[in-house]
């Protein structure tokens, strides 16, 4: 962000927690807000001031969205998700285990593993 190479940057957070690491936008600015208390780091708080001043110049935007809490793939996007990002995004990074897995379709694929591998989970199974 401080390099400046765009405009604004936009986060889409779950619209509510489904797991314990998932983060509502309110986590975010929350955690924002934590990182800047006295009791913190010179380079936490520093770092917590410049993201509160992302926030509040519309620099970083903190999304909040439905489809982030659903377990359906990527190519099951609502149409106004696809061309908000196709019209906002220069790059679109995604993270976690749930999202590559909707990225990639894998629930689609067999586990097919040689008679040795019997070290990975579902390995034999056919799952």
């Amino acid at each position: 962000m401080a390099e400046d190479w765009s405009a604004r940057k936009r986060t889409g957070q779950k619209a509510e927690p489904k797991y314990v690491s998932d983060a509502t936008p309110a986590d975010v600015h929350k955690h924002v807000a934590e990182m800047q208390r006295e009791s913190r780091t010179p380079e936490a708080q520093a770092l917590g001031k410049r993201l509160a001043g992302y926030v509040k110049n519309e620099q970083l935007v903190v999304r909040p969205g439905i489809f982030w809490n659903r377990y359906t793939y990527y190519w099951e996007m609502p149409i106004e998700l696809q061309t908000r990002l196709s019209r906002e995004a220069t790059l679109v990074i995604i993270n976690g285990d749930l999202n590559y897995r909707r990225l990639l379709g894998d629930r689609l694929c067999l586990l097919k593993l040689g008679a040795g591998r019997r070290d990975l989970p579902g390995a034999g199974r056919g799952i």
